[in-house]
């Protein structure tokens, strides 16, 4: 009998011979090798599966920075308006008419603290908002968004110099109506 696959001489009754069956044999072993390497690697467990590092996302560490430059820039804004409704009160005690100084108080002193009273809130807001969410980030594996901090931080310490200017500008602006009257 000959072998079906090679064509070489074989005794017995087998279809194949040695070197065939060698060779078939050898092939399903290594394609179940791969069979199992590829179930394997398609379902991977949940704990194998590595976090995607966090410098591929892109502008990870500018995480927040919108929120931080809000918070800076309304604190400057505040102490401006701060300084503003002072030097209008300044203004106010200085001239003599009355019609003047009923719209000084109207239409620029009291407009002016609002605003910078408002102003202020919304710097600490955002800016403690600011510093929370970087060192959360920071928690959960991120980079560290150095300028989100760093708005951040500014941002609330603005609104402190606003607030501390506000009370001192107050009680100057007190001081100046007793000495007045």
């Amino acid at each position: 009998m000959y072998c079906r696959k090679c064509g070489k001489f074989i005794e017995g009754d087998a279809d194949t011979c040695l070197d065939c069956r060698a060779e078939e044999a050898a092939k399903q072993a290594y394609l179940k090798v791969i069979e199992a390497h590829t179930e394997s690697s398609a379902k991977p467990s949940e704990e194998a599966q590595p976090k995607p590092p966090a410098t591929v996302e892109k502008g990870a560490r500018m995480f927040g920075f919108k929120r931080a430059l809000t918070s800076a820039i309304f604190g400057f804004a505040s102490i401006f308006a701060t300084y503003l409704a002072f030097m209008f009160f300044v203004a106010l005690a200085a001239s003599t008419e009355d019609q003047i100084n009923w719209i000084l108080v109207t239409m620029f002193i009291i407009p002016l603290v609002f605003a910078s009273v408002a102003l202020c809130v919304i710097s600490i807001v955002l800016g403690i908002k600011s510093i929370i969410a970087s060192r959360q980030r920071t928690k959960d594996g991120y980079p560290l968004p150095i300028a989100t901090l760093i708005l951040g931080i500014g941002g609330v310490y603005l609104s402190a110099i606003c607030i501390f200017l506000f009370s001192y500008l107050f009680i100057a602006a007190l001081a100046m109506i007793v000495m007045l009257t």
